[in-house]
Order: structure tokens, then C-alpha cells, then sequence
């Protein structure tokens, strides 16, 4: 068996093991610690109440209200780890908030960060409909502080070693769809190895240049 054949082999049997532990929350780069994800239904007017909790880290999907008049609360959430990154994602709608009925969606992930790893973070949100609606609180909490990116955000960058979470809460919605997407995947090995080699094609460069005029 080539080389390559064999890093294929070994990395291919690395992912199916850890597709076999099912939804893992430890995986190398990044690592779940908690989350608290739920869709609800408060009424004033006697009508039961509704709730729904994500039970685990597992994919969440979910809707509490009465779907014949647009009166919902509903959540499409997914934790994804990998053996090299994470990924996370959240789709939620918050219809029909009203004196007597409150509906709510709440997303909530914290995870930690073993050594730095590129990111991207994406989360905005629509409101439509007549008069005011209730804008969805957003935090992204780093180790260096809380960040409010409710009214959107879409970046990249590298995150530090630490403790992180990403929070979204919409309580009261009338005609609200939030949605956040995260991704943490370290670059190719190919790529750091070719970063790592910058420094000394740059003296070489340099060493040639003065070659060049003696």
C-alpha cells in the first residue's frame, strides 16, 4: 500500500469510528460542553401551555403552536463535530405572538477550543409583517468577553483556546426567522505546510537579491 493510499485508509477509519459513537461531544479541536436548545408556547387565555426541549446534542427539529393560523414556534438545529472541526446550525420561525400567546425559540451552545482553529460565524434574522416585531437577542461570548451581534454578523478569523458560546433567544415573536450557522475547520495540511515554509523562501529571496548585485 502506497503512502497516500495508507494516510487514506487511516483517516477514512478515523471518521467511520467516530461516526459509530454516534453524536459525539469530544472530538480533538473543538468539544461541546452543553446546550440547551427549546421551542414554547405561553398562553394567558386558559389554552395549554407547549414546550419542547433538544434532549441532547443531537439533531434538534421541532415546532409547538398552531400551524393552521401561523401561530408557531419552531427550531431546525444541528451540533456537528468532526474529527478536525465543528459545525453548528440553527433555522428557527417565531409566528403570532399576541397579548393573550407568547411563542419563543431559544438556541444556546457552549464548546471549547483545544488550539487556534479558523471560524466563520454567520447569524442574521427577517422580521415582516405589520407594526413592530421583537428583535431576537444574539450573544457570541468569547474568552476575551460577550460580544451582541444581534443585529448580524458575518466574519471569520481565528479562534484562541478557550471557552465559547453562542446564544439566541426570540421571546415573543410575531413574524420573526432567525437563522446562525458556525464553522470551525483548521486549514489543510498542505496549507500549514506551505505557511511554514514562507519564512525561508523569503530569506532565500532576500539572500538572492544581494547575490544578484555583488
Amino acid at each position: 500500500m502506497t503512502t497516500s493510499a495508507s494516510h487514506t485508509a487511516s483517516r477514512l477509519f478515523a471518521i467511520l469510528a467516530w461516526l459509530c459513537l454516534g453524536f459525539p461531544t469530544h472530538a480533538g479541536i473543538v468539544n461541546l460542553t452543553s446546550q440547551s436548545r427549546s421551542v414554547s408556547a405561553t398562553f394567558t387565555d386558559g389554552t395549554p401551555n407547549q414546550l419542547q426541549q433538544a434532549p441532547d446534542f443531537s439533531p434538534f427539529n421541532a415546532q409547538v403552536g398552531f400551524p393552521k393560523v401561523n401561530a408557531i414556534a419552531d427550531q431546525n438545529s444541528t451540533l456537528t463535530l468532526t474529527p478536525d472541526g465543528a459545525s453548528f446550525h440553527a433555522l428557527s420561525n417565531v409566528r403570532g405572538s399576541s397579548a393573550t400567546a407568547t411563542f419563543a425559540s431559544s438556541f444556546h451552545v457552549a464548546f471549547d477550543v483545544t488550539r487556534p482553529v479558523d471560524y466563520t460565524l454567520l447569524y442574521g434574522f427577517g422580521a415582516s409583517g405589520a407594526g413592530n416585531d421583537v428583535t431576537p437577542t444574539a450573544l457570541f461570548i468569547t474568552p476575551s468577553g460577550t460580544r451582541d451581534i444581534h443585529l448580524g454578523v458575518d466574519e471569520t478569523g481565528v479562534l484562541q483556546p478557550g471557552a465559547y458560546q453562542s446564544q439566541v433567544d426570540d421571546v415573543g415573536g410575531k413574524n420573526v426567522t432567525y437563522t446562525l450557522s458556525f464553522e470551525a475547520v483548521p486549514l489543510p495540511p498542505a496549507l500549514w505546510a506551505t505557511l511554514a515554509t514562507l519564512p525561508v523562501v523569503a530569506v532565500a529571496v532576500v539572500w538572492l537579491r544581494r547575490a544578484s548585485k555583488c
